[in-house]
């Protein structure tokens, strides 16, 4: 599946939820245009799972 798309789908899912949503895709080039389709929606790329993860424990560990 074309990741452009499914950056497309998780912006539109985060219009109508209004929840955080981050993503880690993680192939560099060839996800480029789909890291561009989630700064449009202001969904957040990392590089990889455990920096994704990191960041998602520090937002709950503050939250508390």
């Amino acid at each position: 599946m074309d990741s452009t798309v499914i950056a497309w789908a998780l912006g539109k899912a985060k219009e109508k939820i209004k929840k955080p949503i981050f993503a880690s895709f993680m192939a560099g080039r060839l996800v480029k245009e789909a890291i561009e389709e989630f700064k449009k929606y202001g969904i957040p790329n990392y590089e990889t799972g455990e920096r994704c993860a990191k960041i998602i424990q520090k937002i709950y560990k503050n939250s508390r």
